[in-house]
């Protein structure tokens, strides 16, 4: 097998290739299951998304300096590996998570959460992208602001 794309892609595929001899090769997914436990037959090139919210989060925080920070992701394979790495950058840099949203991958109206992460008036969000919808984080004159592209709601402050 070669490529796919996505995480769910990935998770689906890795039940077939873990019970057969089938090469899966460069896996467009940072899935930490891909490669954690090491599996003989799987060749992935993207970096987990552990280690990107490892990378990033201090990142982040070196350049929008923060006390407090929201965090939102869907409930998709593995969730629960990138979301302890940003949770214990964050809390490595002195930084409460006043809000942590896990958020259904199937949801149409994302407003509800949207609204959730505006009323907390909270430093950094860290946000990743799903479905049709891809968030950034910027600043811009001091405030913070979280921009929706390809048809997501925006959320700004």
């Amino acid at each position: 097998m070669f490529s796919g794309c996505g995480t769910a892609t990935a998770a689906a595929i890795l039940t077939v290739v873990e019970n057969g001899d089938v090469p899966y090769v460069f896996p467009y997914a940072g899935l930490d299951k891909l490669i954690d436990p090491v599996k003989k037959n799987v060749y992935s090139l993207v970096p987990l998304y552990s280690d990107q919210m490892t990378a990033i989060v201090p990142f982040i925080l070196s350049k929008s300096p923060a006390k407090t920070a929201v965090m939102e992701s869907v409930n998709i394979a593995g969730h629960e590996g990138w979301r302890k790495a940003a949770r214990e950058k964050l809390e490595a840099g002195g930084v409460t998570v006043q809000l942590d949203l896990l958020v259904d991958i199937t949801a149409a109206d994302r407003s509800p959460f949207v609204l959730q992460i505006k009323e907390k008036k909270s430093g950094p969000v860290a946000a990743d992208g799903c479905g049709t919808g891809r968030r950034a984080l910027r600043r811009r004159n001091g405030a913070a602001e979280l921009e929706a592209e390809d048809g997501d709601q925006a959320l700004r402050r």
